[in-house]
């Protein structure tokens, strides 16, 4: 169930908890309801743990860490966020640990050299966007 924390002027450990847990989900791309799915718990009990209305138990907090592969002292505030260097975007990430898991390198190889070509096209195309047009 967790326990309700007091309203008062100051930050509680509950709203600074939610706030840490709601940037974690942000970053790793998961919408409220995909991280209660994953957690095994319900979005509006979520949703309160976000807003520093409740906090959770410790199980539930610890399955929160793990599901967002972040350690249960940064999500609780003990120690500073790691830099993390991980793929946000949920299916972009499982699917590069599945191609390193496989170990061919050939297509890891391959999978760079393709990420690195898209990141060429997205530069093209921002700077594509703020270049003054010429006049014919």
């Amino acid at each position: 169930m967790g326990t309700r924390t007091p309203r008062g002027t100051a930050t509680t450990f509950g709203e600074e908890f939610g706030e840490r847990l709601k940037a974690k989900r942000e970053e790793r791309g998961f919408t409220l309801e995909e991280l209660a799915d994953k957690a095994g718990m319900h979005s509006g009990r979520l949703s309160e743990y976000e807003s520093g209305r409740h906090t959770p138990q410790l199980e539930k907090a610890a399955k929160l860490a793990e599901v967002l592969e972040v350690a249960l002292d940064e999500l609780v505030g003990l120690k500073a966020p790691e830099v993390r260097e991980d793929v946000r975007n949920p299916r972009l990430r499982a699917s590069v640990r599945a191609l390193e898991a496989s170990g061919h390198s050939r297509y890891i190889e391959a999978a760079g050299l393709a990420v690195e070509g898209f990141v060429a096209l997205a530069r093209h195309d921002e700077f594509e966007a703020v270049r003054p047009r010429r006049r014919k």
